[in-house]
């Protein structure tokens, strides 16, 4: 866990220091993410397994243009699979997401530190 939070904040503080509201500078950043979920009844009149991962996965990429506005694209897919098993019936569902999405952004700030807001 101390490993992950590591290396989350070393990816975040990469993006802050590259970010630079220059016309023609451009910043990257994405989203890994993997939930899970196991839930198990072994009683003997009901029993059931039920299993369903979710992994999620976004990259964004923007230009910075003149005055501090950043536009740019984001790209996003995700999948689904849910497995129940019980003594009466064996249910398997799979689900594949993607988007695409544009925004706009202004940043406003001095030196390190900048505060943006944005739309898609």
């Amino acid at each position: 866990m101390k490993i992950a939070f590591l290396v989350t904040c070393l990816l975040t503080t990469y993006s802050a220091v590259y970010a630079q509201t220059e016309p023609g500078r451009g910043l990257w950043s994405g989203t890994l993410q993997l939930n899970a979920n196991q839930q198990t009844n072994l009683r003997p009149t009901d029993s059931y397994n039920h299993r369903s991962p979710d992994l999620n996965l976004t990259i964004n990429h923007g230009v910075f243009l003149n005055r501090n506005w950043l536009a740019g694209g984001s790209l996003s897919g995700s999948y689904y699979k849910e497995v129940d098993k019980s003594q009466v019936a064996y249910l398997e569902r799979t689900r594949w997401t993607g988007g695409l999405a544009a925004y706009v952004r202004r940043y406003w700030g001095k030196d390190q530190w900048r505060i943006f807001v944005g739309a898609d």
